[in-house]
């Protein structure tokens, strides 16, 4: 009697680096690998998931940041143009050396 041939089987183009045969043996340990891999593919993708949405939080406080710098310099402002000169000129230099 003569063996069949190893037949192949079509797999998604994910895991088109893995091969699946017939034979028993090669068989379960390709479908073990397929199942892992489709998991591994899930877990970065949740990854990546909270990545983009950790970076948008940190956009966020910078905004946040940048936002109160901007008001503090129009109070600074606002309170410069109240006072003499001399004051004004005095309070820069403080901040300087500061």
């Amino acid at each position: 009697m003569c063996k069949k041939p190893i037949q192949h089987i079509a797999i998604p183009t994910e895991w088109r680096s893995l091969s699946l045969s017939l034979s028993p043996f090669s068989l379960s340990l390709s479908v073990g690998l397929c199942l892992s891999t489709s998991s591994l593919l899930r877990r970065s993708e949740r990854g990546t998931r909270r990545e983009e949405r950790e970076r948008g939080e940190r956009e966020r406080e910078r905004e946040r940041e940048r936002e109160s710098e901007q008001r503090r310099a129009r109070e600074r402002a606002r309170a410069e143009r109240g006072r003499g000169r001399s004051e004004r000129e005095r309070d820069r230099r403080v901040r300087e050396a500061v």
